[in-house]
């Protein structure tokens, strides 16, 4: 191969650049790069988290929005009669959108175990306030990121030691 031929193939090359990201699509050409904006991550260097009044560095705030979303959840679920009659202890699976604004979207019902459990989480993942989530970042960007999140509800009574009494939940 002569130097002409391969000066032709690295010019191929770079003008039909076409970079495949995680889930950005980033086509290249000799003038101006084209970005597809609304692309939805799965993983990104900074993922979304539900706000509570958490302060701190970006792990603390992290938690405590964890802890924060799990009394969310508890605090507003209702579990159908059905579910409490049968026992129903199994796992709940919601998929939804949060959006660079920190709003949520395209709630999906991924695993429902029935008795009503699936509908009631879409329920409250509805009920969230607007903005209720810290939007997800990659490379110094808002992004919209898919977010996983299981909901299980346990119909076990909790027992608490307090020093020398028992209380049972």
């Amino acid at each position: 191969m002569n130097f002409k031929n391969l000066l032709l193939v690295i010019h191929l090359i770079c003008l039909s650049n076409i970079t495949f990201g995680i889930n950005t699509i980033v086509i290249a050409d000799s003038t101006k790069p084209i970005v597809i904006e609304d692309s939805v991550f799965r993983v990104v260097e900074q993922m979304p988290f539900f706000k509570g009044n958490c302060e701190g560095t970006y792990a603390e705030k992290q938690q405590c929005g964890q802890r924060a979303l799990l009394e969310f959840i508890y605090k507003n679920i209702k579990v159908p009669m059905i579910v409490r009659e049968n026992g129903i202890v199994e796992k709940t699976v919601i998929r939804f959108i949060i959006e660079k604004d920190g709003s949520v979207s395209n709630i999906e019902l991924i695993r429902n175990p029935g008795g009503g459990l699936g509908e009631e989480a879409i329920r409250v993942i509805k009920k969230m306030p607007l903005n209720s989530w810290e939007a997800g970042k990659h490379k110094g960007e808002l992004v919209r990121v898919e977010f996983n999140l299981p909901v299980r509800i346990c119909l076990e009574k909790k027992v608490f030691i307090n020093f020398y009494n028992y209380i049972f939940l």
